[in-house]
Parts: structure tokens; sequence; C-alpha cells
């Protein structure tokens, strides 16, 4: 069975439609992977690999969100990512401080919940870490499932996230300036180059590098637009 990015992206429209939101990155997680298993994918999730690159035995172990079986030893890879703003300074009507959420409505009306996690530039990095990953599993770097004639054919790495919407530090606009610009996903923006790293500024400055081989440009996806903070989504498709 063929799989391609429009199978994904018409699963993520769906859910658009429903006005769903998710509470968290598990939830995400299941959702999707349960609606591919409704499409007829053979769908697993976290499974183990092994990083023989890694002198550590703790960070050789690699899990993968979300994997779709297509027969013949060949297999989609598909990592999440779910980013949510930090909690307001300031009363507003999208977020309720008695439970400490953002809070939207669905296609029915019924009430969901986002709890807030801020942190954006680190979500920045992990993003495209998880590009870096994907990439290694397509080019066979990777040995997938501890099996060398299992085959990654195409991965996918999806990132939604929520924002104040008249804020100018979302996942979506210009990092210039900031200790993470080099992980910038602001829209239009290509991202592509070795060696991709924090300012000398950040104290995170020492976390290693991410060297991001494909190119991939940076078009974000409105999901739930009208509210105090929106959410858009972006999927990119990683190829051998």
């Amino acid at each position: 069975m063929a799989f391609c990015v429009n199978a994904l992206e018409d699963i993520i429209e769906s859910f658009r439609k429903e006005k769903l939101v998710f509470s968290n990155e598990s939830q995400f997680q299941f959702e999707l992977g349960r609606a591919l298993e409704k499409e007829g994918y053979k769908v697993f999730f976290e499974v183990l690999s092994l990083d023989e690159r890694k002198s550590n035995s703790k960070s050789k172990k690699v899990y993968t969100d979300i994997i779709i079986d297509l027969g013949s030893n060949e297999y989609v890879a598909i990592e999440l990512k779910y980013k949510t703003a930090g909690k307001p300074s300031k009363k507003t009507d999208g977020f309720n401080d008695s439970i400490g959420a953002f809070c939207y409505r669905n296609k029915t009306g019924s009430l969901q919940y986002m709890f807030p996690q801020g942190a954006k530039n680190e979500g920045l990095y992990f993003y495209l870490k998880d590009v870096e990953r994907l990439e290694s599993f397509t080019r066979k770097d990777i040995t997938f499932n501890f099996d060398k004639n299992k085959r990654i054919v195409k991965a996918f790495a999806i990132i939604m996230a929520n924002s104040r919407k008249d804020s100018s530090a979302t996942y979506w606009s210009s990092q210039e300036g900031n200790t993470c610009s080099a992980f910038s996903l602001c829209q239009g923006n290509i991202v592509h180059g070795c060696g991709l790293k924090w300012a000398d500024t950040s104290s995170a400055k020492d976390w290693p590098p991410i060297n991001i081989q494909g190119t991939y440009v940076c078009d974000w996806i409105d999901y739930y637009p009208n509210h105090d903070y929106p959410i858009k989504y972006m999927v990119f498709e990683i190829l051998p």
C-alpha cells in the first residue's frame, strides 16, 4: 500500500473541520494513529530502534512516534511535536485561569483544553532534531527496529502549535536576533544546512548542533484560526 503526504494532510484536515483540539501530544499521536488505521494502514506506536553511532547505551535508544507498515519491509515514519504557548500574564478570554488551560470548542460546542508549555526556543530545536533523525532513518544511518532489511522509505515531521494572536514570538514568526535564530521555522523560511546551533549567548549553546541535509520550505497551515490563541500546523516530508 502506498502512502503520500496528501493522505496525512487529509486526516489532519478532517480534525480541523471537527475543530478537534488535543490536550497533549500523546492524544494527538493516538488520534492520528487511530485515523490512519481507519484508512486501512497498519500502524505501530513508539517503535524502538538503536542508533549505533552513539556511545552511550541510553542515548542509543530511538523511539519513533508512529510507524506505518507498507509491507515488503517498507515503512513510513512519523514524528510529532505538539507545542503550546506559555501561561499568559494577563487575563484573556481564550485561557481559563481556574483550570490553567487554553480553552477551545469543538464542532459540537464541547469545551476542549490545551495546557501551557512555553519554551518555544527549545521546541524549535527539538522539531529540527526530529527532522535530522528522520533523515538518518531514510539514509539508513540508523538501523530501523534492529533489522537491516527494513527500510524507512519516507518520513514526516509534523508540528502543531498555538500562540497568542498578537504575539511576535510565535513558532511561525521570525526568530531574527534570538538565540534560536538558526532553528527558525518562520513562514516561508527555507530550512537547510549543517552545524545549525544556538547563539553563543544561549544557556543551551552546548547542545549538539543540528545537521539538515534536505531542503524544506516552511508553510504553516491554519488549524484553529479564530481564537485568542490560534493554532497552526506544518508538515515536512523527508525522502531518501
